[in-house]
């Protein structure tokens, strides 16, 4: 039988958990991106921030955004001015629909793919693009849009169309996922 004192292996399991604890804390610190502090847990930007004008450009990571102009359709797209006017009727909603004109561009050196922005307006409620159901109404100069990849440096001009609420004011475009930027529309 061996005398000799037993090593003490118990001692160190407190100091790797420690030590452990301290490095999950460091790497979620460090993780946090400039967006996310800016930005209130409601989506809106707070005071920190302020939300770009149309024609001014905000960039999300690599992709420059513009909101060259956005306006209140009313309630009712007319068949006459889509894009198939001899076929198309009439669509109409109990809110409103507005149409926002984009200029997007990748500023990057790789290709980036993006997703449509969300109208958020000034409850806080946010709004999806509805211009797939709607694309009878997209100019035809202009791009139909679904999730696009972007070629670096060749700007690509959209529209997206919502639908709202008819006491929707407040609108504010949210563009980019990761680091989200926001584009007051002016109504």
């Amino acid at each position: 039988m061996d005398n000799a004192t037993p090593k003490k292996k118990g001692k160190k399991w407190p100091w790797v958990l420690v030590g452990f604890v301290v490095m999950i804390v460091l790497i979620a610190s460090c993780s946090k991106s400039p967006s996310t502090q800016n930005t209130a847990s409601n989506g809106q930007t707070d005071s920190k921030e302020t939300p770009a004008a149309l024609n001014e450009a905000v960039q999300s990571k690599d992709v420059s955004w513009t909101a060259t102009a956005a306006k209140d359709l009313g309630s009712t797209l007319r068949g006459s001015q889509s894009r198939y006017p001899s076929i198309t009727e009439n669509k109409t909603t109990t809110g409103k629909y507005v149409q926002i004109d984009v200029t997007v561009e990748n500023k990057g050196s790789d290709l980036a793919s993006i997703t449509s922005p969300i109208l958020v307006d000034s409850q806080n409620r946010e709004f999806t693009d509805a211009s797939t159901n709607l694309s009878a109404w997209i100019p035809q100069d202009k791009e139909l849009f679904l999730l696009s990849n972007l070629q670096p440096n060749l700007p690509k001009e959209l529209t997206f169309i919502f639908e709202v609420p008819a006491d929707a004011t407040g609108l504010k475009l949210k563009v980019g996922v990761f680091s989200p930027k926001f584009i007051d529309l002016g109504f």
